[in-house]
């Protein structure tokens, strides 16, 4: 399974905080990168069908990128759908969430494929781990699993930015 990670999008490095530690000493803390992006890669054809975790605070924005190893153009697709289940073998009838690719950050000739979640969309989710997949319908019935594997749904601490509650 190739996955790739790609660094979030940091806050100012400039910045350091520093702070007194049972007044002994000063220590310098990094400040703590964005968490707004991920990039899993593939695999070299449509065809690939590689397991990724994707996790996400719930309540707040993140996409996810899938990108095609081989940059294949699918243009031509008919479908590109991320769903999620609470368990994988669930009945279609229980998805709980059901995602179209971001049309506007994705880049279909290259095959980077983008899944853009707002706030909306996790904020009345549980926190556990659910099941998802990515399919890519590029013909009627030419239907291919881009990846499957978890997807979790993590508690956030501040709950009056963005409105959830636990």
């Amino acid at each position: 399974m190739d996955v790739q990670t790609i660094s979030p999008i940091p806050l100012d490095k400039s910045q350091e905080f520093q702070r007194n530690v049972f007044c002994q000493k000063s220590q310098t803390i990094s400040p703590i990168p964005l968490d707004r992006s991920v990039t899993i890669t593939t695999g070299k054809t449509t065809m690939g069908n590689y397991e990724a975790r994707l996790d996400i605070t719930r309540g707040t924005y993140k996409q996810f990128i899938f990108q095609l190893e081989t940059a294949d153009d699918i243009t031509q697709h008919r479908d590109i759908l991320m769903t999620i289940k609470n368990y994988p073998n669930d009945d279609d009838s229980a998805i709980v969430l059901s995602k179209a690719f971001d049309s506007s950050a994705s880049d279909l000739t290259t095959g980077k494929i983008v899944f853009t979640f707002l706030p909306e969309d996790t904020r009345a989710l549980e926190m556990k781990t659910f099941w998802y997949d990515v399919q890519l319908e590029l013909k009627v019935n030419e239907i291919y699993q881009v990846s499957i594997g978890n997807f979790v749904i993590n508690r956030n601490i501040y709950h009056r930015m963005n409105g959830v509650s636990d």
